[in-house]
């Protein structure tokens, strides 16, 4: 499978293993790491609407890279640094 757009919302992270699920409107369910933040940071919060990438990985599952949040500017406390 080739790379798509995801565009969803933030539905659950762990900030301590860097890991986190984005879910979009029909129900789909993807796994996406810290690391995959495109501004830098390491945190994102619950709620928060982003946009990303999907890719397969190494082992067959897809996972959400170049992580980018889709809220406008008053909303940017949603991505921040810890």
């Amino acid at each position: 499978m080739r790379e798509r757009v995801f565009v969803g919302v933030v539905v659950e992270f762990d900030q301590r293993r860097g890991l986190g699920f984005v879910k979009n409107s029909a129900g789909e369910r993807h796994l996406f790491h810290a690391t995959s933040i495109a501004d830098g940071t390491r945190f994102v919060s619950i709620g928060c609407p982003v946009t990303g990438r999907l890719r397969p990985t190494h082992g067959g599952a897809m996972e959400i890279v170049d992580l980018r949040s889709t809220a406008n500017e008053t909303d940017q406390i949603s991505f921040q640094t810890t």
